[in-house]
């Protein structure tokens, strides 16, 4: 494989989607004088006080006197509910689940019109369950689809009209690589959203992907849950295992990352690869979408680019799950290749010297754009520029800040902040320091011996 095959990283490497938007209620609460406040589900303006989690407790106090003195009465019990409903609420969006769930459940019990405090509750389990699923970075110390389909179910079973709810369920079901579950439930959320594009373009894909993956051997690994076709397992000198164990073992502890889940992992041979991601460019024989997908060829013998592919992508599983996703491609790619320098096959660099000369390097501000290029030779020198600048800022400050900075962007940071952070200098300071330092890293490395990764042919 030539340095034009490159690696490729999707930029969403999850299948979720919030098709419609999640909308908790604030009920209009009924205080023990029959008053009403001015907040209800309508827009009308809400009361500061009601906004305040401080003020509920008392409140609800104050009613669950009344109530436990006249429980038929339903105005007190109206009231009750609501003031739980919008405690809970509140809880919820500070992420105090289990707090939150337990008062919407209080609230249904008692109100006379629990449909709308069903529908929230539904709505607070699929947020918890969209949160499980979304971070891998190490707030749940185990991810475990289980959980994650049953807080789903949760959601469906409140509110059966919950679109986000079963996209959810397919979501985890189609991680766990269980194909016709994720399925089913897209199939039930395109009933309820039959005019939903993004939801007829998962269908279509899944519809490939188990047209392809019906035939595959599932193998185990602690790490990985691989799937892999049957002419390509048949190959007695590759084990999928083998290298994706090589990976985990030498990338993770270069961003002290401890996984926690299982990542998908399909391998096709290469007509499949070709006829199942459709969307994929044509030079990419290796991606990461949420699922690390390697076309081999079934009589296949040289697997060390493959080796160096999969430390390619896994250094994306690592990335997606320490920043939440929220990392600038360039800057993910180039951690990729610079993960390919220290354990797989050292990059050829020949496109940036020729810029470099030339005067004409990729402005950082196109990069991201230049990143996903259909023209082969522009995408080339954005990944030879993301890894240079890598391995600048590595060997000028080290690993441990990249981890760092990964961690802030995982916290919602923005890069630029990251960046400043980390180093204590704006990133447009180290950028051009990079720029000065360029000339002699590209006279270095062409003077390497070629088995240390020559770069300028």
């Amino acid at each position: 494989m030539t340095e034009n095959k490159l690696k490729i990283y999707l930029q969403i490497p999850t299948m979720i989607l919030k098709i419609i938007s999640v909308l908790l209620l604030l009920l209009m609460p009924i205080n023990a004088n029959g008053d009403t406040s001015t907040s209800d589900a309508s827009g009308m303006p809400i009361n500061p006080q009601t906004s305040d989690p401080n003020y509920w407790p008392p409140k609800i106090a104050e009613l669950q006197t009344l109530y436990a003195q006249n429980p038929q009465n339903t105005q007190v019990a109206s009231a009750l509910a609501n003031a739980y409903n919008n405690y809970g609420v509140l809880l919820a969006q500070n992420k105090q689940w289990s707090d939150a769930q337990s008062y919407l459940q209080q609230a249904i019990s008692i109100s006379p019109n629990p449909e709308p405090i069903r529908k929230n509750l539904s709505n607070i389990y699929y947020e918890q369950g969209l949160e499980m699923y979304k971070d891998r970075s190490g707030a749940y110390s185990t991810y475990t689809a289980h959980n994650a389909e049953q807080i789903a179910q949760q959601a469906i079973a409140l509110n059966p009209q919950n679109a986000n709810a079963y996209l959810l369920l397919g979501d985890v079901n189609y991680m766990e690589q269980n194909m016709p579950a994720a399925q089913h439930a897209w199939e039930q959320a395109a009933q309820l959203l039959p005019d939903n594009q993004q939801i007829q373009q998962r269908l279509a894909q899944i519809n490939r992907e188990t047209t392809t993956e019906r035939d595959m051997n599932s193998i185990f690994n602690p790490y990985f849950n691989i799937k892999v076709d049957a002419s390509v397992a048949g190959n007695t000198n590759f084990s999928a295992s083998q290298v994706l164990d090589y990976a985990h073992d030498t990338v993770a502890p270069d961003f002290m990352f401890r996984q926690n889940f299982k990542v998908p992992v399909v391998v096709y041979n290469k007509q499949e690869y070709q006829q199942t991601m459709v969307d994929a460019p044509g030079w990419a024989e290796a991606i990461y979408d949420g699922k690390i997908r390697l076309a081999i060829g079934a009589d296949q013998t040289d697997f060390k680019q493959l080796q160096s592919d999969v430390v390619h992508e896994y250094t994306h599983v690592i990335v997606g799950a320490l920043t939440n996703n929220n990392c600038p491609r360039w800057f993910n790619e180039g951690l990729a290749k610079y993960e390919e320098y220290k354990h797989g096959n050292p990059p050829r660099i020949y496109l940036l010297a020729m810029a470099y000369n030339a005067n004409e390097l990729i402005d950082w501000d196109k990069i991201n754009s230049a990143i996903v290029s259909a023209n082969s030779q522009e995408a080339l020198l954005a990944y030879q520029q993301a890894f240079s600048f890598i391995y600048y800022i590595v060997q000028r400050y080290g690993m441990s800040k990249i981890t760092t900075i990964l961690k802030s962007l995982g916290n919602k940071t923005d890069f630029p902040t990251a960046i400043q952070d980390a180093y204590g200098k704006p990133l447009e300071t180290i950028q051009k320091d990079w720029r000065q330092w360029l000339g002699d890293f590209l006279n270095n490395w062409a003077e390497q011996p070629a088995d240390q990764g020559v770069g300028y042919r």
